[in-house]
């Protein structure tokens, strides 16, 4: 292997390994146009940065994976990087870093007994668009931030854009902002199997703000949990988005904060099951969403949660075959922020036989929503005595209050004087 020192600005064009690499402040290697560079020492991605580099090092120029992220009032485009890049039934080692896939194969359908590790921000691990993919025996260690978890960027695992995967056995960890284990959106399908998923928080970037804030976020993304859902966090596990279907089992998917099982986005048919999963959120957060279009159902799944089982904000949820919901404040929590307060989002709560919820708050707590409810001889158990609690939307951001405090709801934009006096 070579020994390489940068003394000006080099574009890599083809894959180097050398032994040992120094990098000077402002010198940089980059990729040609149209390709991003990528480094890993000792087949761990690592961030391209001045210093000095030794052991097993391997540039790898790969071609960008474009991917658009469309957002309340902005579109932006992303280019992504991963260690394994699978498109229209094909992997692509050339949209691939596989320095960092150690061991294990890849082929065209699948890959088993692969480990990917990265220490750096921004970095896929398993990209899948317009593919049937099977994941066997993968395990995927990630610490450093993603860029944006409403479209994968930075995910583990990534099931897009009409794909089938298929998950089996994986051992998932990833600590960090936005940096989802698994992420299924873009009409995606995903099946994982008895699989250790494990997200802890990172660390807020010092130039970070949000737009209701009065400072914009980097490209309008949100990078923390809405603190007015009374939680904290900024790394949700995984995210089942646009029309996706996600099905966990046999699963331990274990969130520091924030949430186990996220939903957000969902315009119309997500649906998100979970099939004896131990599901747990430890420190402040939900076990799962329901937002928009989708159907979440609970089948012999234990909660271990310290905010909310569910956040129903406009989805539907059914908790079926003996699911236990343990919280230490609400079970379910029914939160909207419609523009209107006489047309509340609906959606559909289900609680059958044999289920149980043991609450220190209420077991369902309802703020400014009506579902229908259904409830067929469960076990409701709160500690305050609070079976079914309604009130009036607490949250200061909802798009009602955001309006009468002279902002426009969309854009986040300071609009002109109309009378708004707030309430």
């Amino acid at each position: 292997m070579l020994e390489v020192r940068f003394s000006m600005n080099r574009i890599i064009s083809e894959v180097m390994t050398m032994s040992a690499l120094v990098i000077k402040a402002g010198d940089e290697p980059v990729a040609p146009e149209g390709s991003s560079l990528s480094l890993t020492v000792d087949g761990v991605e690592t961030a391209i940065k001045a210093g000095t580099y030794n052991g097993e090092i391997v540039l790898t120029p790969a071609r960008n994976i474009p991917v658009t992220y469309r957002g309340p009032g902005n579109e932006i485009q992303y280019n992504l990087r991963a260690a394994v890049c699978v498109e229209d039934g094909t992997f692509l080692p050339e949209s691939s870093v596989t320095a960092s896939t150690v061991g294990g194969t890849v082929t065209d359908t699948g890959c088993s007994d692969v480990k990917i590790t990265s220490c750096a921000d921004a970095f896929n691990g398993i990209c899948v668009r317009n593919s049937e993919y099977t994941i066997d025996n993968t395990e995927i260690r990630f610490t450093g931030n993603g860029v944006n978890d409403f479209t994968g960027y930075g995910a583990a695992i990534r099931a897009g854009e009409g794909s089938k995967v298929t998950v089996n056995k994986a051992k998932i960890e990833t600590r960090g902002c936005i940096r989802p284990a698994v992420w299924v959106g873009d009409g995606g399908e995903a099946v994982i199997n008895d699989s250790e998923i494990t997200a802890v928080d990172g660390v807020i970037p010092e130039d970070y703000g949000w737009r209701f804030f009065g400072k914009p976020a980097p490209d309008s993304v949100i990078m923390e949990c809405p603190w007015m859902l009374g939680i904290l966090g900024n790394n949700r596990a995984t995210v089942l988005t646009g029309g996706g279907k996600a099905t966990y089992n046999n699963c331990h998917i274990r969130a520091e904060r924030w949430g186990a099982l996220g939903v957000d986005g969902v315009i119309t048919g997500g649906v998100l099951t979970a099939n004896n999963c131990l599901l747990e959120c430890t420190e402040s957060g939900y076990g799962a969403f329901a937002d928009g279009d989708v159907l979440d159902v609970f089948s012999g799944c234990t909660f271990n949660v310290a905010s909310q089982g569910v956040i129903l904000g406009g989805g539907s949820v059914i908790f079926k075959d003996g699911t236990v919901v343990n919280s230490r404040d609400i079970g379910v929590l029914g939160h909207d922020q419609s523009p209107n307060f006489a047309t509340p989002s609906l959606g559909t709560l289900t609680i059958e036989k044999g289920c149980q919820f043991n609450t220190e708050g209420a077991v369902i707590q309802l703020k400014n929503v009506s579902p229908s409810i259904f409830v067929d001889g469960a076990k409701l158990c709160s500690k305050r005595g609070l079976i079914l609690e309604a009130m009036i939307n607490d949250d200061p951001f909802n798009v009602e209050a955001v309006k009468h405090r002279g902002y426009d709801p969309i854009t986040g934009e300071k609009m002109p004087d109309m009378g708004y006096t707030g309430r």
